[in-house]
This record gives C-alpha cells, structure tokens and sequence, in this order.
C-alpha cells in the first residue's frame, strides 16, 4: 500500500513539474491567433491611480513614467 501511495505522490509530481506546463505550452500552440485589438476610437478611457506617501523623492519620476505610458499597446 505504502508503496502504490509513493509511486502515485511521484507521479503526480513529475506532472505538476512537466506534465502540466507541457500540456498549457501544446493549449497555447494550438489555439494561437493574432490579437484582434478594436478601432482606436472605441477604446474605454483608463484612470490611473497612483497610490503615494512619503514619496517625494521618487513621485516626479513616477508621473512622468505614467504619462509616458503607450495605451493600448
């Protein structure tokens, strides 16, 4: 019994470890298509929140890494 309860505990190991990210990876293959963004006009607005205390010193840098930010990309 210990040793049906080892072997199965094994092999559910190897495919959390392999079995599962090559089954995601063939998943991922086979249903591969090219992203299909809408028309630039129809795209909802985006309201950025930056939650900030005692930032002084990085703040400025943050702003303008936020602005800078290419949306949809």
């Amino acid at each position: 019994m210990a040793g049906i309860v080892f072997w199965v505990s094994v092999a559910l190991v190897v495919y959390v470890y392999l079995g599962y990210p090559a089954l995601l990876a063939l998943l991922a293959r086979w249903r591969r298509r090219p992203a299909d963004y809408p028309e630039t006009s129809t795209l909802p607005t985006v309201t950025l929140l930056i939650a900030a205390y005692n930032e002084e010193a990085v703040i400025a840098a943050k702003l303008r890494n936020s602005l800078a930010l290419d949306y949809p990309r």
